[in-house]
């Protein structure tokens, strides 16, 4: 008797498997046969698939611009529309405030960027750097700043600005008290 090494693969896969299935499948001898689905317009199966693919595509670019165009106005409606000229509160992070500081600073919007719908918001002592989107302030109901009281010439950081604001010098002023008592 031979041992599993010794015969041929094959054949020790037929005998542990059982007889080679058909599947049903069947191989086409000609190359130029293309089974057609529709007789009278003579599209194959393949043409026919890529025309609905591509009608899939368009419909879903249009369902994704459509739901884009909804979630701005539900954004706008929730929020509120911000215009030029509006009296904004624009929150301080903890991480920008001393312990005395202002929660809040008010700010003016003097530009908006409608394509991406941020705004420039400028304040007493210089621009806030960079473009905020409208979910980082809040609208006040009263105009409480005009455009003659703002500083436009110099863009500051929102923490340079808070500082300028504070009474008793910002968070600059937080550090050196603590490292006084560290001192003492």
């Amino acid at each position: 008797m031979e041992s599993v090494h010794e015969q041929e693969p094959e054949k020790v896969f037929r005998e542990r498997r059982g007889p080679k299935r058909k599947v049903g499948l069947e191989e086409k001898e000609d190359a130029e046969e293309v089974e057609v689905v529709d007789p009278t317009t003579k599209i194959s199966r393949i043409e026919k698939n890529a025309i609905n693919i591509a009608q899939i595509e368009s419909k879903c670019s249009e369902n994704l611009k459509r739901n884009a165009e909804k979630m701005a106005q539900q954004h706008v409606h929730k929020l509120g529309e911000a215009k030029v000229g509006d009296t904004v509160q624009v929150p301080v992070p903890d991480v920008d405030r001393g312990p005395a500081d202002l929660l809040n600073i008010l700010a003016y919007i003097t530009k908006i960027n409608s394509k991406n719908m941020t705004y420039q918001l400028a304040t007493k002592y210089g621009i806030i750097a960079g473009w905020h989107t409208r979910n980082k302030f809040h609208i006040c109901k009263q105009k409480l700043l005009n455009i003659e009281s703002l500083d436009l010439s110099c863009e500051k950081t929102l923490r340079e600005i808070n500082s300028l604001h504070s009474i008793c010098g910002g968070h600059a002023m937080f550090y050196a008290i603590q490292s006084a008592i560290k001192a003492s």
